[in-house]
């Protein structure tokens, strides 16, 4: 008699009635075999003699088989079935990803799966010998409509509704890859990828480690991918979700039809964006990332005021500590730019488009590379002065807040040699340090995390608000800078043609001078209203 092919959500195991759909998952683990325990009067085996102890390694190492079947296109008709030893090797070798098969005499296990992408509040254990107790019977066509090709995907804007954490298949397009890249974790250094993928107008950020890490890293931006069982997790203090890799995580080819239709989506939502102004942008939300990247707010984070020989005298070499805090000094001038590199004098360096750092990259060495600006510059204050490297991202955030429009494309010139000393030269800026451990001189280093200029300006006029420079009373802004002093520290000798403020020599200088609202009486009137004082009698 023939079975009756049911829907895994209609299946309860009962007599002359099987389970059917497409095999969309296939896979095998080996794992350790569990080791009876042993009485106290049972002899204990030794090492190269008969007994337990000269059973092969082999007979430790247990083969399960996984698999997926999916009846329907809706994620609610997968239902996972688990099959261990020979049963297991027997099934892989009859069936294979794509198959339609009917499955009957599985036993029913009342309990969800943990570690699969099934809904249902059951999972299927295969027992016995494959064709006497349990059967699995290819089927030459779909017993109903609407059986898929593939495992039932989720779309990547369903994702923000995940409570907690919830195992999925998702398909998208790679639209940033920044690669492999060593993290330290609570328990040793391990290899993370952390690409970006997007469905439409939804982003989400990948977090893949070990080898799974390696595997997402190989695929090129641009292309349409695959993710098989992967974990989308919601943070519990925010609004953001993160797909993770586990154990059962695959990537796999993407149909090209499929692909087709994920890059279409993309290109609609490009230029969908690209006819949108910045503020509708920020109103209707049209391209969201569902991932809160973790990055700190240099600009914003709170901040301990400091100069730079209090950061300097922190510096002590042969001597690292660990130093989180963050420090902010004002009122800086920038007294020079060259090259980080001391061998050459160049201001763009060749880097990795994927992890930005300088060319040849170790872990991309067949990867393309881009020019990036990386400069040394040398800070003071009023008493000291040392120096920092500047990297692109902080060189083009102080270009915009200066106005100054760098050209297009990046050279290593004099005009953009001139452009960015001009641009430090009118300008005295603020910027917050951190500490970086430097292990191979032994000893602290100042990061600069942000910089932007505090007071702007240009040869002939300086560039501020007239209501706040507009006071009641003068004022002068001192704070132990450099070069704003006041002027009656200031000493032209014109005969030898020097310029000294207090008992530095300058060979120019600027005059900062703030207007008031104060009128004050002439020389004329003062001289008419002050009376002499009377004489004695």
């Amino acid at each position: 008699m023939a079975a009756t092919c049911l829907k895994p959500s209609e299946y309860r195991g009962d007599k002359n009635t099987a389970v059917a759909g497409r095999l969309v998952i296939l896979t095998q683990q080996e794992l350790p075999a569990k080791q009876p325990s042993q009485g106290h009067g049972q002899p204990k085996g030794k090492k190269g003699k008969s007994g337990k102890g000269a059973s092969s390694s082999a007979s430790n190492i247990v083969h399960k088989v996984e698999a997926h079947l999916a009846a329907t296109s809706s994620p609610t008709e997968v239902l996972y079935i688990e099959a261990w030893g020979e049963i297991g090797d027997k099934l892989l070798q009859l069936c294979q990803v794509g198959d339609l098969v009917a499955i009957q005499g599985g036993t029913v296990q009342a309990a969800p799966a943990t570690f699969s992408t099934s809904r249902l509040h059951y999972h299927l254990r295969l027992k016995g010998t494959l064709g006497i107790t349990v059967l699995a019977t290819k089927l030459t066509e779909a017993p109903w409509a609407d059986v898929p090709d593939l495992h039932p995907l989720v779309p990547l804007r369903a994702l923000s509704r995940v409570k907690d954490r919830q195992q999925i298949c998702v398909a998208a397009v790679i639209i940033d890859n920044p690669g492999a890249i060593e993290r330290q974790t609570k328990e040793k250094m391990a290899m993370v990828c952390n690409a970006i993928i997007q469905q439409g107008n939804t982003k989400v950020r990948c977090a893949f480690w070990h080898e799974h890490a390696e595997e997402l890293a190989a695929q090129a931006v641009n292309e349409a991918v695959l993710l098989y069982q992967v974990l989308v997790t919601k943070r519990k203090s925010e609004d953001s979700w993160e797909l993770s890799s586990w154990r059962g995580t695959s990537i796999q080819e993407c149909p090209a039809a499929m692909a087709e239709l994920l890059m279409l989506a993309r290109t609609f939502a490009l230029l969908s964006l690209s006819r949108m102004r910045k503020k509708e942008l920020a109103d209707t939300g049209d391209c969201r990332m569902l991932t809160e990247i973790p990055v700190r707010d240099w600009e914003n984070c709170d901040a301990v005021p400091s100069t730079l020989s209090a950061l300097l005298g922190v510096v002590v070499p042969g001597q690292l500590r660990k130093v989180e805090t963050v420090f902010v000094v004002s009122d800086l001038q920038i007294l020079g730019i060259s090259s980080v590199k001391s061998e050459t004098d160049e201001w763009l360096i060749a880097s990795c488009v994927r992890c930005k750092r300088a060319s040849p990259c170790a872990q991309h060495p067949d990867g393309s590379t881009e020019k990036r600006l990386a400069v040394r510059l040398t800070l003071a204050d009023g008493s000291s002065q040392c120096s920092v490297m500047l990297y692109h991202e902080l060189l083009l955030k102080a270009a915009v807040l200066m106005e100054i429009t760098l050209p297009e494309p990046l050279a290593d010139s004099k005009e953009l040699r001139a452009t960015l000393r001009d641009m430090f030269r009118n300008a005295q800026w603020i910027c917050r340090f951190t500490f970086k451990e430097n292990d191979f001189q032994q000893s602290l280093e100042l990061e600069c995390r942000d910089i932007r200029p505090c007071l702007r300006l240009q040869p002939t006029v300086v560039l501020m608000t007239p209501p706040s420079g507009q006071l009641s009373l003068p004022l002068c802004r001192l704070n132990n800078g450099c070069p704003v002093a006041p002027l009656k520290a200031v000493t032209v000798d014109s005969h030898l043609g020097l310029v000294s403020v207090g008992k530095v020599d300058a060979n120019f200088l600027r005059a900062l001078v703030c207007f008031n609202n104060v009128k004050l009486p002439d020389d004329k009137h003062c001289s008419k209203t002050i009376q002499p004082p009377r004489p004695c009698e």
